[in-house]
Order: structure tokens, then C-alpha cells, then sequence
């Protein structure tokens, strides 16, 4: 069976996909948007958040013990980076589109950044984490074998550093590359201590603390120095991955407390006025269609739970007061509480994230406006939003209709039926 996704994991992808895409909205739609304090909010986040993701689900990973296991691993990860990369890199952008920079590859080895670098740079940290976590699988206990691969790991930045420094930092992105690594790693090293943390007596008091911490320290930052505007001097870059990591942080704590809470204890709202066989092991919340009107599906295995009372919410509590009546079920908006909306809006568009960075700018593109408006005035900041989410729901919409196709959801990087 397949694993179940961690739905935390898509919402915070999908918010960092998002905040990309605002980020490329804000440049394109607007002038001198990178002045404001919301851009320095969103550049701080958008790609350090996804990289730290990217580390962190590393956990849910197989681990790399022989050296089948690594050509596993890369063949997967390449597959995964590469082939989209040159699909709408040569396929699309350079011979449909007739981007002719896409066709000169000597000038895109040097300027990765002229398209689709990020999936460059995650499968450039993705081999080092791979040779890493083979070699440090030689260690015979967890902390050695920790120890080891943060060696390796930094072994590989100084090696792509020194090829960097021959060939230059712009060379496959190696300077982009660098920058985010540090992220790649704190996520995976989060991913290795998460349950251990919150196993401690007092881990979610910490936890919150923490994350209160860097909130305020990251806001506080924030106020101090456009990061953006930074110089890329030794002491800048540090402080400029520093604060983004503050951010990070508190951005991931605070969604955490608001879209892990139960709502209203966990079950089903409805609309009743007695007693109904409903329990069973099931997702929710489900529609009127997948219960039928009068609370029972088609499927008999849906009456097999324990009778649940239907004046309250359908959860494991004693319902000998109910009686038995029929239940009426709220429509599919009533049982869908905001909170849940948002999750599913942000979890499509973590599910998507690699083909909606792949095509949002193409769409982008199309609304740019002749002359640029400033983005501090209302109608720049009208016209930033607007073109946002024509963007969004341009690429939803695009994702749908690809989806209900296999051979291009695999081709174009679509989740679709392939998930």
C-alpha cells in the first residue's frame, strides 16, 4: 500500500510555492517592490522554506545502506529534476515557446538562474546528501552515523566550492547552491530529533517557546535590513541565511498550531436529530453524495462501526442517549470548516508545487502590463495581488485538465494519477 502523505508537509510546500510566486508577481507586475517590508518577508521565506522542506522529508526516506541503494536513490531524484528540467527548459520554453536562450547552453551553464535553477540545485544537493548517507551508513550506531554524514556533507560544499572557484560561482549555480545547502541540512537534521523532541516532558512547551522566539527575532531583523538588499560579503550571507531560518522556523511552528488542531473534536459536523450506523475508519469530512440523504452509503461495509449520535459530532463517545432517527447531513461548504479550505487550498498546491513553479511563469509573462506601476501605490498593489491569483488559479485550473492524463502527467511533472 502506498504511504500516507504527511498533509502538513504539502501545506507548508504549498505555501512556499506560493510565496515564490507571488515573490516573481511582485518583480513582474510592479516597480521597486523589492523596497518593501512585504517582500523582505517574502524573500526571506519562499526558497529557504522549500529547501528546509526538502531536507526534512528526507526522514520518510529509504535509507542508502550499499551502493545499489544510491544508484536507486539518484536515478529516482534525477528523474525527478532532471528530465522536468529539460522538458520545459529545451521542450517547451526553447523549441515551442522559441526562447532561443534555451538552445545556447553554454551561455545557461553559467547563467542557471536565467530558468528553471532550483531543480539544478536540489538535485546537485540531493547526489551529495546521497553519497553522504551511504558513506556515513558504515557507522555501526545513529549519533556516529549523524557525525559522519554532516562530514560528508560538508565535505561536498567544499568540493563545490573549489569547482566554483575554478569554473566560477555562477557555473550549474553553485553560488545558489551553497547558499540554500545549510537548509537542506537543518531540515533533515530536524526530521532526525522531531519525535525525540516532542517525546520530552516538556518538548511542546520548548517547541512553542522556541518558535515564539524566532518569530520575534526574525520580525525584529526584518525591520533592521532589507535582506534582498544585502551585500554578498561572508557576514551578510550568514546573517541573511540566519534570519531566514528564524523565519522559517516561526512560519512552520505558528501554521502547525493552526491547521494540526482537531476541529471540534475530530469528527463529522452534521445536522441531526437522533441516532445513525455511521463509525467506521474514514476520511473526513465526506459529502451528502458519499453518504446518501438519509446517512447510508451504498457501500455495506459503511454500517459495520459503531452507531454514533448524530446531535453531536460523529466521533468514538458513548451515544447510548441517542435514539434511533434519521440523520440529515449538512452540504459539502457547511461541512467544510474554513481552516480545512485553506489546508486543501495550500496542500493541492504543495502536492503541484514542482509543476506550478515550473509553469507559473510563462503565465506571468502574459499579464505583465507595458509600463510597470509602483508597487507602494494602491493600484501597484491591486494589480501585484490581482495578478497573483489570475496566476494561481491559472495554474490550477492547467493542473485539472493535465491531470486527467497519465503519460503527461508523468511527462510534465503533474501529481495527477500517478500519486
Amino acid at each position: 500500500m502506498p504511504k500516507e502523505r504527511n498533509q502538513f508537509v504539502d501545506i507548508m510546500r504549498g505555501v512556499a510555492m506560493l510565496l515564490v510566486v507571488l515573490w516573481h508577481t511582485m518583480t513582474g507586475s510592479t516597480a521597486n517592490s523589492q523596497s518593501s517590508f512585504l517582500f523582505n518577508i517574502v524573500w526571506s521565506l519562499q526558497m529557504p522554506l522549500f529547501i528546509l522542506i526538502s531536507g526534512y522529508v528526507t526522514r520518510y526516506s529509504k535509507e542508502i545502506t550499499g551502493f545499489g541503494g544510491l544508484i536507486k536513490f539518484l536515478a529516482k531524484r534525477t528523474l525527478a529534476y532532471l528530465l522536468p528540467f529539460a522538458v520545459w527548459s529545451f521542450l517547451i520554453r526553447g523549441f515551442i515557446l522559441r526562447q532561443k536562450v534555451f538552445f545556447d547552453f553554454k551561455y545557461m551553464l553559467w547563467h542557471i538562474d536565467s530558468g528553471y535553477w532550483f531543480l539544478i540545485t536540489i538535485w546537485t544537493i540531493s547526489v551529495i546528501f546521497g553519497i553522504s548517507s551511504l558513506v556515513s551508513s558504515l557507522a555501526k550506531n545513529t549519533v556516529t552515523k549523524q557525525i559522519l554524514l554532516a562530514a560528508v556533507y560538508l565535505c561536498g560544499m567544499a568540493g563545490l566550492a573549489a569547482v566554483g572557484y575554478f569554473a566560477g560561482m555562477t557555473f550549474l549555480g553553485i553560488k545558489l547552491t551553497l547558499y540554500y545547502m545549510p537548509f537542506y541540512f537543518a531540515g533533515w537534521l530536524y526530521g532526525q530529533y522531531r519525535d525525540k523532541i516532542f517525546a520530552l516532558k516538556f518538548g511542546n512547551n520548548a517547541v512553542d517557546i522556541i518558535v515564539a522566539i524566532c518569530a520575534v527575532l526574525w520580525i525584529y531583523l526584518l525591520t533592521r535590513a532589507n535582506m534582498f538588499a544585502l551585500p554578498d560579503g561572508g557576514k551578510y550571507i550568514i546573517f541573511r541565511a540566519g534570519a531566514s531560518l528564524l523565519g522559517c522556523i516561526a512560519v512552520c511552528g505558528l501554521l502547525k498550531g493552526v491547521f494540526s488542531k482537531k476541529s471540534n473534536g475530530g469528527g463529522v459536523p452534521v445536522c441531526c436529530v437522533g441516532r445513525c450506523p455511521l463509525a467506521r475508519n474514514i476520511s473526513y469530512p465526506l459529502s451528502v453524495s458519499e453518504y446518501g440523504e438519509n446517512g447510508k452509503s451504498a457501500d455495506s461495509s459503511f454500517n459495520k462501526g459503531k452507531p454514533v449520535c448524530c446531535n453531536e459530532l460523529c466521533d468514538d463517545s458513548d451515544n447510548s442517549n441517542c435514539d434511533n432517527k434519521t440523520c440529515k447531513f449538512k452540504q459539502d461548504h457547511e461541512l467544510l470548516s474554513l481552516r480545512e479550505r485553506i489546508a486543501g487550498f495550500f496542500g493541492f498546491a504543495g502536492r503541484e508545487s514542482l509543476v506550478i513553479y515550473l509553469m507559473h511563469g510563462l503565465f506571468l509573462n502574459l499579464l505583465k502590463t507595458a509600463e510597470k506601476v509602483e508597487f507602494s501605490s494602491i493600484p501597484g498593489i491591486s494589480l501585484a495581488f490581482t495578478n497573483f491569483i489570475i496566476c494561481a488559479l491559472i495554474c490550477f485550473v492547467i493542473i485539472r485538465i493535465l491531470g486527467s492524463n497519465r503519460t503527461l502527467c508523468r511527462f510534465l511533472g503533474v501529481k495527477g494519477k500517478t500519486e
